[in-house]
């Protein structure tokens, strides 16, 4: 299998450096170029051949955002980008303001104190089509209206599930774990997984973010916490 290539996108050069040197330890991994922004990116040829663009956050402040994202929607518009950055720096992105050819599976939002380990391996589900966001859950939330627009599927309504099933879905999209729902709802932690799976079949989805998404399309937690 190719080695993927990553496209490192950081204002300051140590961070570049670093970043290079933990991709290149990995055998799966090579760098493919690096810029001190977007911008710089976009005039790079290099960046057109990588399966993953790895954004620090403050870099976008180097760029005319909206211009370059509209070019590299036009270049590549199949581009998988992981964004990292401090608690801050995901709290001062605006969903909103997302590439629009972006979706679920194209694009990680990553914290900076995560170890490298966890990195690499951000950078590979990022790669494989995987949603990964480790940040604010108000972020998360937001990310995933912006990112994935409508119901998880059309066909599956709410009127599908039972009163217990909607009280799970609700906790599960405000971000607690199946332990955390199971303490607010009094039940045992493997009572709630079963109930995920039901529901999950019921909506004919298969990963935790695409129930986030269809609660918060149907209205059925507050997009603000």
């Amino acid at each position: 299998m190719p080695a993927t290539k990553v496209y490192l996108v950081a204002e300051m050069e140590a961070l570049r450096i670093g970043l290079g040197a933990v991709i290149k330890a990995q055998p799966d991994m090579t760098v493919a170029g690096a810029a001190q922004s977007l911008e710089r990116m976009a005039r790079d040829d290099a960046f057109r051949t990588s399966d993953v663009i790895l954004v620090h956050v403050p870099a976008l402040n180097q760029s005319n955002v909206e211009d370059v994202y509209r070019q590299l929607g036009e270049w590549l518009p199949g581009m998988r980008i992981l964004f990292f950055g401090s608690e801050r720096d995901a709290r001062g992105m605006n969903p909103a303001h997302l590439p629009q050819h972006l979706s679920l599976n194209t694009v990680g939002f990553l914290l900076m104190d995560a170890p490298a380990e966890r990195l690499v391996d951000c950078v590979r589900l990022v790669a494989s089509g995987c949603f990964v966001c480790q940040c604010d859950m108000s972020f998360a939330r937001e990310a995933l209206v912006a990112l994935g627009l409508g119901p998880a599927r059309e066909e599956a309504g709410q009127e599908d599930l039972s009163e217990r099933e909607l009280d799970v879905l609700r906790l599960v999209a405000e971000g607690l774990s199946n332990r955390q729902v199971a303490e607010q709802l009094f039940l045992t932690e493997g009572t709630v997984k079963i109930h995920v799976s039901h529901i999950m079949n019921k909506l004919a989805v298969e990963r935790r973010t695409e129930l986030v998404r269809y609660a918060l399309s149907r209205g059925l937690v507050p997009l603000e916490s």
